[in-house]
């Protein structure tokens, strides 16, 4: 591993931290020692603590983000060789998600200023067949078009996994669908190791999400259930992580000021734009610029690990023309990732942004 030796001060900056602390750990511990592991109340409390942040009346707690967009769509009633729009720059996991229910994928070009699904796209691709509209808020910033999204005769379901606590003109990303999910990877801007929820305020939709996510004790009216059920481990730690939500998202706010007033003077590289309306929580600080692999290689050669923002664009996976997709081939060619999250300390952000001038005038 590459490490730089500066002031005395060893540099190994991943892409991405979690930010655990004791409160996690005694709330575990907690839990663990009451002997009553499985889903209970303090999922419970879990998902009436979200609900009271996003504003939405129910929100239900499942095993991770996949399946719990792969409910969503079983419960807005998604079938076989139903179709599902989404765009293609974006996690293999909603490709997952749609194929899981043995839907069929319908993937669209994105917004050149955002990298979120593209309406003009959306609305030339919808269909008789298609059902859901599939709209993941990428990197932490809201689609510049998701209120006109919702309007369209299809349901949408909004990917908050990235965007817990963005906003559209003061309206909190996930409430403008018919239903939106989150995800507690990691990685993701509140962890519980695993897990995810759906949230909506339709009583029909989260009333087929509870009945989906368990099988047990359902014989005599049986389907096709599942077991994705979160546990009062991850609950109890979903709990504190909430609780500190607030301070999270105003440290990844600082820091992606930092980096734009740092780098703002950078003719060779772009930041995040600034769209009226839209307040991002920067899951992801998403630069362009050319030659974009060798500047990630610079990077590790000074300890900092960067990424491509979207290894894999779905019309990849899918084997479309590339002439389909030009917005999403121009972000796959030139769209880098840098750390950013609350547990970055002062040392590692300066670190970060003396090797990115570093890197883009040498």
């Amino acid at each position: 591993m590459n490490v730089l030796k500066e002031d005395k001060k060893t540099f190994c900056i991943p892409h991405s931290r979690p930010t655990l602390g004791d409160e996690e750990k005694s709330a575990s511990a907690r839990v663990i020692e009451s002997g009553m592991i499985a889903m209970g109340k303090e999922v419970e409390k879990f998902e009436k603590m979200m609900a009271g942040l996003t504003g939405l009346s129910n929100c239900k707690a499942v095993t991770n983000g996949t399946t719990a967009i792969q409910l969503a769509l079983l419960a807005l009633g998604v079938q076989p060789e139903d179709e599902v729009i989404l765009p293609s720059y974006c996690c293999t996991a909603l490709l997952n998600a749609v194929l899981s229910c043995s839907a069929t994928p319908v993937i669209v070009d994105i917004e050149e200023e955002t990298f979120n699904l593209c309406i003009d796209a959306t609305k030339k691709a919808i269909s008789p067949r298609t059902k859901a509209i599939l709209l993941p808020h990428m990197f932490g910033t809201p689609a510049l078009h998701t209120e006109a999204l919702s309007q369209l005769d299809v349901p949408l379901l909004e990917d908050c996994a990235q965007a817990l606590g963005a906003s559209i003109n003061g309206r909190m990303t996930g409430s403008f669908g018919k239903v939106s999910i989150l995800s507690f990877y990691a990685t993701k801007l509140l962890t519980t190791g695993e897990g995810g929820m759906v949230c909506s305020m339709d009583e029909a939709v989260i009333q087929k999400i509870e009945d989906l996510r368990e099988y047990d004790k359902k014989e005599e009216d049986f389907h096709l259930r599942f077991n994705a059920k979160m546990t009062d481990i991850q609950g109890a730690i979903g709990q504190e992580q909430l609780m500190k939500y607030p301070h999270f998202a105003t440290k990844r706010r600082e820091i992606a000021a930092r980096y734009t007033c740092a780098f703002s003077a950078l003719p060779q590289l772009l930041t995040p734009p600034e769209i009226e309306g839209l307040e991002s929580v920067y899951y992801r600080y998403i630069v362009l610029v050319e030659n974009r692999d060798s500047f990630i290689e610079k990077l590790a050669k000074k300890g900092i690990s960067a990424a491509r923002a979207v290894p894999h664009p779905l019309h990849h996976v899918m084997k479309l023309s590339a002439d389909d997709f030009p917005h999403t081939e121009n972000a796959l060619k030139r769209c880098c990732s840098i750390p950013i999250y609350p547990s970055l300390t002062e040392g590692e952000m300066r670190h970060v942004i003396a090797t990115i001038e570093e890197a883009v005038t040498t």
